[in-house]
């Protein structure tokens, strides 16, 4: 069974789960912008070939805020180096 994109492995939540500080923060906010990035893949396969137009628009939706809270993690990227 293939993973689907942007779950974070057994091996990253365990590094996760040890890490302290700015390790912590910025493996986190790593782990969650690939999370996002596999919802936003996920969304926009919907919004591409689903049928119902009300799931497409709540897609897209869900396309936007994830793309919005990636650049906000990006930014805590740039702040915890």
């Amino acid at each position: 069974l293939a993973q689907m994109p942007g779950y974070a492995t057994d091996d990253q939540l365990e590094a996760l789960q040890q890490a302290r500080g700015n390790d912590a923060d910025r493996l986190f906010a790593e782990l969650m912008i690939a999370h996002h990035l596999g919802g936003i893949h996920m969304a926009e396969h919907v919004v591409d070939h689903g049928k119902s137009p009300e799931v497409a628009a709540m897609a897209a939706s869900m396309v936007s805020a994830q793309q919005g809270e990636i650049s906000e993690m990006e930014k805590l990227l740039a702040v915890v180096g």
